[in-house]
Order: C-alpha cells, then sequence, then structure tokens
C-alpha cells in the first residue's frame, strides 16, 4: 500500500511539473459552423504570442487547415476577415518569418516607416477601394474595387501586379509627426488636396497625418473618405466619415509559413524548446 502510495504522489508531482513547464509546440483555433457568419479574431492567446516572438514569427492570419510543409497556403484570410463558411470548418492561427527572398503577402500597416511603398485602404460598408496615384497634373484620383482577382480579407488582401502600380504611393517622413504622399508611377506629383476632391499632380508635398484612424490633411483640416453614391474619394471637414475605416498597407515577404509553431522543420516529433 505504501508503495501504491508513494506511486500516486510521484504521478501528480511529475503532473505539477509538466503543467508549470513550457510548451513545446503551440497552435490556436477557432471554429466557425456551417453557415454561420463570425469575425475572425484580431489576437491569439498572449502565451502563444510570446512563442511566436521568441521564434522570430510574425501573426498573419488565418487558414482552413493546418500547414505541414511551411509554405503559404492556397487559402487565407487576414486578422479580422469576415467568414461564412458552408461546412463547419476550422481555422488556424497563421504565422511565418519575415524575409527579403520571401513570398509576398500585402498586410495592414499601422506605422509606416519613411520610403515605405504603402496603399491607401479605405473600407466602406464591408467593401475595400484603394486610392489611385494618379499620374496627371492635378487629376482627381479613381478608386479601385478589389474583386475576384484582388481581394481583401481583413488585415491581408491580395492585388495583381497590373493593379498595384497605380496604387502605390511612397510614404516621406517630414517633421512634427506628419509626412506627404508621391505617387510611385511619377514621382513628380504628390497627393494634393484641391476643395472637396481628392488630387494627384501637385509638386509641392503637402503635410498629411493620421487622426482619430483616418487619413487627415493638416493644412484645411480635412479627412478622406469615400461616397459610395458617387463612387468618388473626397476631402470632408470636421466630422469623421461614418461606417468607414481607413488603413495604410505594404508588400512584405515571408518564409516558413506554420500554424503550429515551435516545431522543427521536417521533424514532426521534434520541438524547438522556448522558455
Amino acid at each position: 500500500m505504501l508503495l501504491i502510495h508513494m506511486t500516486k504522489r510521484l504521478l501528480l508531482y511529475i503532473a505539477s511539473l509538466l503543467l508549470a513547464m513550457p510548451m513545446w509546440a503551440w497552435h490556436e483555433t477557432v471554429t466557425v459552423g456551417a453557415g454561420l457568419t463570425q469575425t475572425l479574431p484580431t489576437s491569439v492567446d498572449s502565451r502563444v504570442q510570446s512563442v511566436a516572438d521568441a521564434l522570430g514569427l510574425t501573426l498573419l492570419g488565418w487558414t482552413p487547415g493546418e500547414i505541414a510543409d511551411g509554405q503559404r497556403p492556397a487559402t487565407y484570410y487576414g486578422l479580422g476577415a469576415t467568414v461564412t463558411p458552408p461546412a463547419e470548418t476550422t481555422y488556424y492561427a497563421m504565422f511565418a518569418r519575415a524575409n527579403s527572398g520571401g513570398e509576398l503577402i500585402v498586410r495592414q500597416c499601422p506605422s509606416p516607416a519613411d520610403g515605405d511603398t504603402v496603399l491607401l485602404a479605405t473600407i466602406a460598408s464591408g467593401v475595400c477601394l484603394l486610392a489611385s496615384n494618379a499620374g496627371t497634373t492635378n487629376s482627381q484620383i479613381g478608386v479601385y474595387l478589389m474583386n475576384n482577382t484582388s481581394t481583401y480579407t481583413g488585415s491581408l488582401m491580395t492585388i495583381s501586379n497590373g493593379d498595384a502600380s497605380a496604387y502605390i504611393w511612397l510614404y516621406n517622413d517630414s517633421t512634427s509627426g506628419t509626412f506627404s504622399l508621391q505617387s510611385v508611377t511619377n514621382k513628380a506629383y504628390f497627393l494634393n488636396v484641391n476643395s472637396g476632391v481628392v488630387k494627384c499632380g501637385v509638386s509641392i508635398p503637402r503635410k498629411f497625418t493620421v487622426q482619430n484612424g483616418f487619413l487627415y490633411h493638416l493644412g484645411t483640416y480635412k479627412y478622406l473618405q469615400y461616397d459610395i453614391k458617387s463612387g468618388t474619394v473626397y476631402w470632408k471637414t470636421g466630422s469623421l466619415p461614418s461606417s468607414q475605416s481607413f488603413a495604410f498597407y505594404r508588400k512584405e515577404r515571408y518564409v516558413d509559413f506554420a500554424t503550429t509553431i515551435g516545431q522543427l522543420p521536417g521533424c514532426a516529433n521534434c520541438f524547438i524548446y522556448v522558455p
């Protein structure tokens, strides 16, 4: 009896040690029922995020299936994307490592750095629109609507190279937290404010900032927004755009796509120790 009692205590002690030890491999999932609509989380459990940070991995989004080979999956969604699966689906948090030689990902960029190339995205009524960098003198800017070939899924989007060149801006830091936006297709031109019309073509950089989550012009105190009825972008004084949001997106490159982090590549039962 004494031996049995001691064995039980030993097993309980070992179990407590295992619970206290760091996990060797981590993943996070969200299951959505058939025909249900759900917004995918914009973050993962802090313990999972700490392991990702320790391994130099970035949380990119969610994919409806595990990644076994480190390659970018055919289907994936950004953080905060809305999904309605026809059958019950388990979505896995997707991580990857930034690498200049990796696969292209267009990802939301809350804080662009000087010299970044960015897209100006306005999201209105679930529709994502990009402001073009039209290169004729003081021409009114058009918008590009995400369609079947170029899609918007929350913090991520896909856009074809042919379309992207006409919608990329160069982010140039100025003083006092301001910046200018320069046309990449014609670097003699910058984003301009002319009355309520959004234009590209002025040769003098205008100063912008992000205020209350929207692109804001300091000289005229106007916010950039989109008019769904007319299909145009315009500047509006004072009040914030209603039922809209704004975000910068940036082209980035990644390798080592994974849904289980901490596992060594090519070894299903070998794990990296993360304290």
